[in-house]
Parts: structure tokens; C-alpha cells; sequence
């Protein structure tokens, strides 16, 4: 009798908390309060939920994310996944659709590119556009399209400088075999690498045919002879130090290209498997943490049970089942965690926010690439005149016995009267940088503060020097390359006369200096001992059991010198791990 009377008292609290997890998961509460966290926490600790509950909710709905939905949620059908974002739908944007112009159509002038406040410290770059994707694809919806592998050596030493259990699973063979598996790759000639590349995946890649076009050849041999650098017929098979036929994510067809992204080739795509629901135009305010003293298998003792997040009509909750996984890239991701408790906590305590892990290398080590625009013209009166194609040039500027590029260039001529030349400074994603974010208020709506300090110790010859040599390097070479009544430098800005001194030249790099738009390494991995570490090998943050970065905000450096390949890595094998625990 007493164990019918326990049975159904232990039924009704059952009933009682499966009750209170439904009404309140219906709710639009205004308030950031707890009250709808601890439902979340009794539902599971219950073990019964409310109907507004997933296995595996995602916060962000961007490159990173997209592998997720596309593998993960086919591969996991008896699972449910919820996706979060904060941009719309801009499928027929025609900007998102097609434009490659990362310095004019698609960052500046776009609806789907947001701005943040940023502050740059010493003096020089101050209030540069520190911007990324604003739109369901993320920045995948607005990038230049490049799609570049990498460096073999690179992806070999991000893993290795982490010890053997990260070396044995970030490396250049596994993070190829992720990049071979999700595209379909398309080369008009035979000179490329068929064992670097895939035919069947969801996303089309082409390689643009400049060593096939006669028109590019006199430039071409102008690049070798100046740059003294070999031609790289294929740069995505682990070696990238010369001058390249550029890859891109826009289709097979040159002539009609249509830009191939997270949103339109993954998510859409896996919406038909009946267990992802994806809510766009949404801001998710913070996760759900509840102290589960021991209980579980991860680091510590807080299980990730749930998130809230603000909709037109109000605050919304939604509870996990298994796993939250924060993809809302490096800008958002670290600003999430530390609303929800897990950072400095010294400099938590400082917004009033109570701190639940103390993990200080949440916000810090931003890797980027700078970023120096230039233009030369009139190009409709020179000679060669190139079709709309792009050449890529990587190598070691400063260094040249180096085994991998500190330096990138890229020609776009988009027939507005200039042949434009995008210069990258790489070694700014290569070390351990003195970029990093904070919070400008506990309001999750607010976004943080953004110090890319890139000229940490000034703005001079030394710190300069990669772009330098690429500026002068790019001026010899098209002087030698084009025909014309005149060709000259047109400056981004009037102070930089057509004759100057070298003083002047780094005076104005200096001055003009901008975002390559690459951000990454907030939240990085490494070993539970290093204080900068925020989560392990298989991106699960450190003092929890269910919470993992899923995005570029775990990756300590950059190998490659366009991050899109590099979140599609970790969107892949953040499935992979998830797929062995959960498959």
C-alpha cells in the first residue's frame, strides 16, 4: 500500500512538472528573469518536456551551422534540431545572389551585413567597419565566394600546437576529406588535383580558367617574373605559395554565377527531413544553464538546458534535450556566453552578471586578416584588357624560406573603369593576437565592443611590412604588365600624391588599413590547463556537459586566407562528433 501511495504521489509531481514545463514554454514573458530558466531546469531534471523542446538546439543558422542541418539532421532522424537566427531570408536579394564585391555591394551597402562599434588602439584604423553576415547563410551570403583550402602545413600546425588529442583530429587530411565531401567541383581543363577535390556534394565549386585565357597570359608572366613565384594550377590541394587560378563558390556556369551558401544549398535542403525547424529574424538573449552537481559527462557541473530568445511578439523559451550548440560566429558567440555567465568573471561582475564558469579566454585572441584596397585604371584604355576572371597570388612576403603565404593578393576588374587589387596581411590570423571584444552592457541586444588592435606596438615600417612589399610589388608588376596612355594608382583617399616617399607610403597603409572581415578564435580550443581555452578538441565548452562552440570562434589561427572552407570544417566535424555520441 505504501508503495502504490508513493507511486502515486511520485505520478502526480510527474504531471505537475510536465504541466508547469508546457505553460511556461507558452509565454511571452518581457522580462530576463528566471522564472521560465528554472522550468526549462525542471524539465529536465523531470526528464519531461513541454512542447517547445528539441533535442539539439543551434543557435545561428550561418556557414558553420549549415553542415549541421544538412548532415547532422539527415543522419539523426529520430532527432529533433531547432535553429536560431537573426538575419531573414535574402534568397532574392540579387546582391546576395551574386555580388562578389566584398569592398562596396555586399558589406556597406547591404542589408544583410551588420556593423559593430569598434575602437582600435594604438592610434590609426580608428572606427574602421567591423562587420559580418546579417542574413540565414551568414556571412557564406555575402563573402567574396573564394573558396580556398589551405595550406597543408597550416592546418598541421593549428592541431599540433594544441597537443595530440586536438593534432589527431584538426588536421590538413581530415579537414580535407570534410571539403572534398561537401563540394562539386568543376575545372574547364585537366590541370588541377583530382584527390583534393569532390564531385557530389551540395555545394558547386568552380575553378576559374586564367592559365587557359590568352588575354591573362601576358599578365601572368608579368606576376612570375616580378613576384618570382611558380604558377599553382591548384591551390586547394595543400600548397598555396604562388600565383593561382582562383576557386569559387558560384556555380558552374561563369557566365550566369549564382552564389552557393549555407542557406541555399544546406538548410533549405534539409528542411524536407521533417525534423528541423529553423526561426529567422530572432535574437537569442542567453542560454539556460542548471547546476547538475556531478551529474553527467562532460567538464563540470552546469548542463546547457535550454535558451531564451526575443521574437516580435516577446521573449520566447525552448528547452534542449541534448545538446546546445552556439554557431553565431565569433562576433556573437563569446557576447552570448558571457550573458550567460561564462567568461571573465571579473569583468562579468562589472554588468551586473552573476559568473558560472570562469573561463577568461571567452572574448579574447580575435584572429582577422587587415585588409588594403587599392584601385588603378583607366583600364578601358589599356591593354590587356581580362575578362571577369580573378588571379590570386600567396607567399611568404617578408620571409621566403616560410612553408606557408603571410601575404595575399586578388585581382577583380568588375568593369567599372579600375582594375581593383585586394591586399591581405595574413600573419594578423597567424599569431596570438591582441584583438578581442567585450561587452558594452548586459542588454543582449546591444552588440560588444570590438578592439581589433592591429598595430599593437604602432603603426611603422616593420609592422607594415607585408603590405608594403605587396603594394610595391603590385605597382611594378602592372606597370610592366599593362599598355596604356596612362595607368596609375587611384587612391582610396586624396594623400597619397602618384609620387611619394617611402614614409608617405606607410603613413597612408597605415591610414587606409582596413578589416579583411575573417573573424575568428573568441572562443578558441586547447587543453583544459591553458587559461585562453574555452573548449576542448571536440568543441565542448569547458565547466559544462551539453554546451559546444560551433563556429570559427573555436579555431586558434587561421590557415587558410578565406575562412569560408574553415567553417564549413567545423560545422562538419562538430556532425561527425555528434553523430558518433548520438547515431
Amino acid at each position: 500500500m505504501v508503495s502504490t501511495l508513493v507511486k502515486n504521489v511520485l505520478y502526480v509531481f510527474y504531471v505537475y512538472l510536465l504541466l508547469v514545463c508546457n505553460f511556461s514554454l507558452a509565454q511571452n514573458s518581457q522580462n530576463f528573469g528566471s522564472g521560465s530558466q528554472n522550468n526549462c531546469n525542471s524539465c529536465y531534471l523531470s526528464g519531461m518536456y513541454g512542447n517547445n523542446a528539441y533535442d539539439f538546439i543551434v543557435v545561428g543558422a550561418g556557414t558553420a551551422a549549415g553542415p549541421i542541418a544538412y548532415y547532422l539532421a539527415a543522419e539523426l532522424p529520430q532527432y529533433t534540431f531547432l535553429f536560431l537566427e537573426r538575419g531573414a531570408d535574402e534568397t532574392n536579394n540579387p546582391i546576395i545572389i551574386l555580388g562578389p564585391d566584398i569592398t562596396s555591394n555586399t558589406f556597406d551597402n547591404n542589408v544583410a551585413a551588420e556593423n559593430y562599434y569598434s575602437l582600435e588602439t594604438p592610434s590609426g584604423l580608428n572606427g574602421i567597419p567591423v562587420a559580418v553576415g546579417y542574413a540565414a547563410g551568414g556571412t557564406s551570403a555575402i563573402n567574396q565566394e573564394d573558396w580556398v583550402q589551405g595550406n597543408e602545413y597550416l592546418w598541421n600546425l593549428m592541431g599540433q600546437n594544441l597537443g595530440p588529442d586536438f593534432s589527431s583530429k584538426w588536421n590538413w587530411n581530415t579537414a580535407l576529406s570534410y571539403m572534398i565531401e561537401i563540394q562539386n567541383f568543376l575545372a574547364v581543363n585537366s590541370s588541377y588535383n583530382a584527390s583534393a577535390h569532390g564531385t557530389s556534394g551540395p555545394l558547386l565549386i568552380y575553378q576559374e580558367p586564367i592559365f587557359n585565357q590568352t588575354s591573362w597570359t601576358p599578365i601572368v608572366q608579368a606576376a612570375q617574373t616580378v613576384f618570382d613565384l611558380p604558377l599553382v594550377y591548384d591551390n586547394g590541394a595543400g600548397y598555396n605559395i604562388g600565383i593561382e587560378q582562383v576557386q569559387r563558390s558560384f556555380g558552374h556556369n561563369p557566365l550566369q554565377p549564382v552564389r552557393q551558401y549555407s542557406w541555399s544549398n544546406l538548410f533549405i535542403p534539409s528542411l524536407n527531413y521533417g525534423n528541423v525547424n529553423v526561426i529567422l529574424n530572432t535574437t537569442v538573449t542567453n542560454i539556460i544553464m542548471t547546476e547538475t552537481q556531478g551529474y553527467g559527462n562532460g567538464y563540470g557541473n552546469y548542463q546547457a538546458t535550454g535558451v531564451q530568445y526575443l521574437t516580435r511578439t516577446g521573449l520566447q523559451t525552448a528547452c534542449a534535450k541534448k545538446e546546445v550548440i552556439l554557431a553565431a560566429g565569433a562576433l556573437k558567440t563569446p557576447q552570448l556566453l558571457m550573458l550567460s555567465g561564462i567568461g571573465n568573471c571579473t569583468q562579468l561582475a562589472q554588468f551586473g552578471i552573476p559568473c558560472i564558469i570562469n573561463l577568461p579566454g571567452v572574448g579574447k585572441y580575435l584572429q582577422n586578416h587587415l585588409f588594403l584596397y587599392t584601385a588603378w585604371g583607366p583600364v578601358e584604355e589599356c591593354s590587356p584588357n581580362p575578362p571577369l576572371y580573378e588571379l590570386g597570388i600567396d607567399f611568404p612576403a617578408v620571409n621566403r624560406s616560410l612553408p606557408y603565404p603571410t601575404a595575399s593578393l586578388e585581382t577583380l576588374n568588375f568593369g567599372d573603369g579600375y582594375f581593383t587589387v585586394n591586399l591581405f596581411d595574413l600573419t594578423t590570423g597567424l599569431n596570438s593576437s591582441q584583438a578581442y571584444l567585450t561587452l558594452a552592457s548586459s542588454d543582449p541586444v546591444r552588440q560588444p565592443i570590438v578592439t581589433l588592435n592591429s598595430f599593437p606596438n604602432g603603426c611603422d615600417a616593420e609592422s607594415t611590412a607585408n603590405l608594403f612589399i605587396l603594394f610595391n610589388l603590385t605597382t611594378q608588376w602592372l606597370a610592366n604588365t599593362f599598355t596604356c596612355p596612362w595607368i596609375r594608382f587611384v587612391p582610396t583617399y586624396d594623400d597619397l600624391p602618384q609620387s611619394y616617399t617611402t614614409d608617405e607610403l606607410i603613413e597612408w597603409i597605415c591610414e587606409n588599413t582596413g578589416s579583411g572581415f575573417h573573424y575568428a578564435g573568441t572562443a578558441q580550443m586547447g587543453p583544459k590547463a591553458n587559461t585562453f581555452s574555452v573548449c576542448d578538441q571536440n568543441l565542448l565548452v569547458y565547466g559544462t556537459n551539453n554546451l559546444r562552440i560551433g563556429d570559427i570562434s573555436a579555431i586558434s589561427f587561421l590557415p587558410v586566407p578565406h575562412t569560408q572552407t574553415l567553417a564549413y570544417v567545423v560545422g562538419m566535424s562538430l556532425s561527425n562528433t555528434l553523430n558518433d555520441i548520438y547515431g
